[in-house]
């Protein structure tokens, strides 16, 4: 009972419980009291619950029910490549993606796009392999503040930051080539663009409708990162805008790969 009790509290329905206990308690051996007992109770609770309810929505959680009107749908603590496969299953029309090199799901992607609808038109927005931006994407995948500067560090640690950085653009080089081999490049289906940013997050947007977002960790590579689902809200503007307006700002200002 005590448990119940404590379980009920943390619905906030801890008053109207106590007074059930209280009350009832009383008329426990007297049946024709408790009838009359909750011949109160019952069109009391009627009226009650509907009002908490009401309450609940419009004030005490309000902040919550915004949140997800705004169109936030959905949170990964962390995103598996194997979820790749199933979250592309949503694609109709268009697959968009803004990373750094889209190496480490090439191979299911090549394998899902050769079973896909054929009409799908796929765009990639990659960091270039000659960016500026490159090393200060690797030093914050390394745990270095965006506000450091890195020419003042110690020569080991350049020489580590600028190892790390060829090895990201053999990376990028290779799945340009690898996305080039692909016959959906070769029908045209497929475009390719460089950007140079940084970039605190990888993005699919999926028939300009929905939005993964993975927020890099700072130390840590993108393979770790927390994912944010967005949908498009059709009647007022919502963070969906925010980063598909992002994207497109970046692929506009991008180069295109040839």
């Amino acid at each position: 009972m005590q448990t119940l009790r404590m379980l009920f509290k943390e619905l906030g329905f801890g008053v109207i419980v106590e007074v059930i206990i209280i009350l009832g308690s009383r008329f426990t051996n007297n049946l024709p009291a408790i009838t009359s007992f909750f011949s109160i109770v019952v069109p009391i609770s009627i009226v009650a619950l509907p009002a908490y309810f009401v309450y609940l929505v419009f004030f005490k959680y309000k902040r919550l029910i915004k949140v997800i009107r705004a169109g936030v749908t959905g949170y990964y603590y962390s995103f598996p490549l194997s979820e790749n496969e199933v979250v592309w299953r949503d694609v109709k029309k268009e697959f968009r993606y803004l990373g750094i090199s889209s190496n480490s799901f090439l191979e299911p992607f090549r394998e899902w796009v050769k079973t896909n609808n054929p009409d799908i038109r796929y765009y990639f927005l990659l960091m270039s392999p000659d960016a500026k931006a490159l090393t200060i994407q690797i030093a914050y995948e390394r745990g270095i503040n965006l506000e450091e500067d890195i020419t003042t560090f110690a020569p080991d640690i350049l020489n580590q930051l600028k190892a790390e950085v060829e090895a990201t653009k053999e990376r990028i080089t290779s799945a340009v080539n690898t996305l080039k081999t692909m016959p959906i490049y070769k029908k045209g289906q497929l475009e390719i663009c460089f950007y140079d940013e940084f970039v605190p997050w990888w993005m699919y947007i999926f028939d300009g409708k929905k939005i993964y977002l993975g927020i890099l960790p700072k130390g840590e590579r993108g393979l770790k990162s927390p994912v944010i689902i967005m949908n498009k809200n059709d009647r007022f503007l919502s963070p969906f805008d925010a980063f598909k307006n992002t994207f497109d700002r970046m692929w506009k200002n991008a180069v295109e790969v040839k």
